[in-house]
């Protein structure tokens, strides 16, 4: 069985931490260490880090450069690896298919991929068992001849149930590599009251997008708008108007200028090379109003609009990128 344990060389490059880094976070004790038993050739001690204390990232990627190590025809290779969440016990990976990776987000595949890790050993077993060979030696040297028995090693080492890993187990049975993966709330982010009742939510978003009321108004207009419904209390309330998308709620309650600063989209590109190859413009309205007079002449200083109408000047702005 793999050490848990790996030296700062070994660290660095897992990791591309930095010295410097690295000392921070063990002096932050963001990460475990402890002095190796033996010494150095020029007599001193060196630390290691525990693989355990990693973030699970890490701990996922030198699970997988381990598993490379190992041979296939070895009677028990396995390595374990620990996070927040799992312990893996892993032998040579059986790679799912493509397509059962579709539809997973970046967090999904990580946990899929962790779990699947953890119960290959069960799935090493099944195969084993096919081919008329009933036993498998496990990390410790325990021999295991019966699915539940490695079941409940990998519970004990993972610190999970035992139940828990065969209900993983079962799911990669029966969906694959994506059934490995928490699946997502089909109601998250979604009021059951305010979508059976429209009228209240039409009533409450009205009053906290546009009359841009605090959430404790919007409650408190609910209630005198809807006197006899079983309505929702304040806290359920609050967290409907904060689940809302938030490009709408800027929009709504903060104006377009905050929408345009901190929503739309924008481009960035390496400056260019000379001088007069790219030009960069703005044009924007000024937040003020002006008299459309001349005072020298008395006449319309913009022509075309009406004698001291009340206008909001515009500024058209040019400036070559290369030297700003």
């Amino acid at each position: 069985m793999t050490n848990s344990w790996i030296g700062i060389d070994e660290l660095k490059t897992l990791s591309t931490w930095s010295d410097r880094k690295i000392q921070r976070k063990s002096k932050e004790r963001e990460i475990t260490w402890r002095w190796r038993t033996e010494r150095g050739r020029n007599g001193k001690r060196a630390r290691e880090y525990s693989i355990q204390s990693l973030p699970s990232d890490l701990q996922l990627k030198f699970a997988k450069a381990q598993a490379l190590e190992f041979s296939p025809e070895t009677e028990c290779n396995a390595i374990t690896v620990a996070n927040p969440t799992s312990l893996i016990n892993v032998a040579p990976r059986q790679r799912p298919v493509a397509s059962a990776r579709i539809a997973l987000t970046a967090e999904q595949t990580a946990q899929a991929e962790a779990r699947l890790l953890m119960i290959q050993p069960m799935l090493d077993f099944a195969a084993r068992k096919k081919s008329g060979r009933t036993s498998i030696t496990l990390p410790g040297g325990c021999v295991a001849a019966t699915l539940q028995e490695i079941c409940n090693h990998i519970a004990v080492r993972s610190d999970s149930s035992s139940a828990t890993i065969r209900r993983y187990y079962d799911r990669y049975l029966a969906r694959g590599f994506e059934g490995l993966a928490d699946d997502v709330r089909s109601d998250k982010g979604v009021s059951r009251f305010f979508a059976a009742h429209p009228a209240v939510d039409k009533l409450v978003q009205a009053k906290y997008l546009s009359e841009r009321l605090s959430i404790q108004l919007t409650y408190e207009a609910m209630c005198r708008e809807f006197p006899g419904l079983d309505l929702p209390c304040y806290d359920t309330v609050r967290v409907y108007l904060n689940s809302l998308p938030e490009p709408i709620k800027i929009m709504a309650r903060e104006g377009s200028k905050d929408f345009a600063e901190r929503v739309e989209p924008f481009l960035l590109r390496n400056p260019p090379e000379r001088i007069n190859q790219v030009w960069v413009s703005d044009h924007v309205a000024h937040d003020v109003w002006v008299r459309n007079v001349d005072l020298e002449t008395g006449f319309p200083y913009f022509q075309g609009i009406p004698l001291n109408a009340a206008l909001r000047p515009w500024m058209t702005a040019w400036l070559d990128w290369r030297p700003r």
